[in-house]
């Protein structure tokens, strides 16, 4: 019990610093593990010994090892150390071959005295776990039946009644979290370490008014709601690469457009510069061309008519006075 006070005490401040721990004996469980490196229902059939028989849960699992069994298989065994005082491993030696039930009488077990033991229950191992489970936790029978009635196996139902501290409305939320994560206690511990609330659901009001049921909805509309964000989150983020491909490719159109201007540009001053050479080269062959016709123009020299000189008058008036 000191333990588990620990535990709790340590569960309290967890939870106040903000951590994810739903109870100390969620806690519990998971210290058992991995101190002694025990599965989920070996650690939850530790804590229901030694929370039942006030036993240390090192002594449980040392006693285990030496035995050479599992804590589940030595349930009967522990119950009959603890009240002959014989060592565990002794009592599982001696005990082969034999049945528990009888095993015990011989003894000196009566097991009607142990904590009321319905001895009408066909199953012993089951009924006498039930009764440590009853010690250790407060449950009843009525929960275990409950419990049973919803698929869970006997391991299952062990750990269910030590994370519920045998409280019938967190057994259930347990039993319903442990079948909504696909009956995986796994499963079920990585999203709780995820989120608290997979834990600490059963404080919910939605819960405790309206069952599982309702609450299994309001799951399923939570993570409906967190696949849409995701969602919408992607489709903006494509929707913003599908932008910023639509604006790298519209710059690279312009800065192509503007290449294809300045060639056009280039090749347009080009054709005009050949154009005027080819006028000034037509002009220099133009005024060539007119510089010889003005040559062959002005090669003889043409007749004075305003002194009356027609070239001949002269030879004409000698020839008249010699005449005369």
């Amino acid at each position: 019990m000191k333990s588990k006070n620990l535990m709790i005490c340590a569960a309290v401040a967890f939870s106040f610093l903000g951590g994810t721990v739903a109870s100390a004996d969620q806690l519990r469980i998971d210290s058992v593990m991995r101190d002694y490196r025990l599965s989920r229902s070996d650690a939850a059939a530790v804590a229901t010994v030694s929370g039942a028989l006030h036993f240390g849960d090192g002594d449980v699992v040392l006693w285990a090892r030496d035995s050479g069994a599992s804590v589940r298989d030595l349930g009967p065994a522990y119950v009959i150390s603890y009240y002959t005082h014989e060592p565990v491993e002794r009592v599982w030696r001696e005990r082969r071959g034999r049945d528990w039930y009888d095993y015990g009488i011989a003894c000196g077990i009566d097991w009607g005295s142990f904590n009321r033991l319905d001895l009408s229950y066909n199953d012993f191992d089951q009924m006498l776990w039930l009764n440590l489970s009853s010690t250790a936790y407060g449950c009843d029978q009525p929960l275990w039946d409950d419990l049973s009635g919803q698929g869970l196996s006997f391991n299952d139902i062990v750990l269910t009644i030590v994370l519920g501290d045998g409280n019938r409305d967190r057994c259930d939320y347990y039993a319903n979290q442990y079948r909504n994560f696909g009956r995986d206690w796994g499963r079920l511990w990585t999203a709780g370490s995820r989120d608290p609330h997979v834990w600490t659901g059963y404080r919910d009001a939605s819960w405790r008014n309206n069952g599982p049921q309702s609450f299994e909805d309001r799951n399923r509309q939570a993570q409906s709601d967190r696949s849409r964000q995701i969602q919408g989150q992607q489709n903006r983020q494509r929707q913003q690469q599908v932008d910023n491909n639509r604006q790298e490719q519209d710059r690279i159109a312009r800065e192509r457009q503007a290449q294809d201007q300045r060639n056009r540009q280039q090749v347009d001053r080009s054709r005009q510069g050949q154009d005027r050479q080819a006028q000034n080269r037509q002009q220099n062959q133009d005024n060539r061309d007119n510089g010889r016709t003005r040559q062959d123009n002005g090669g003889g020299r043409s007749p004075d008519r305003s002194r009356g000189d027609d070239g001949g008058g002269k030879d004409r008036g000698a020839s008249g006075s010699r005449g005369r």
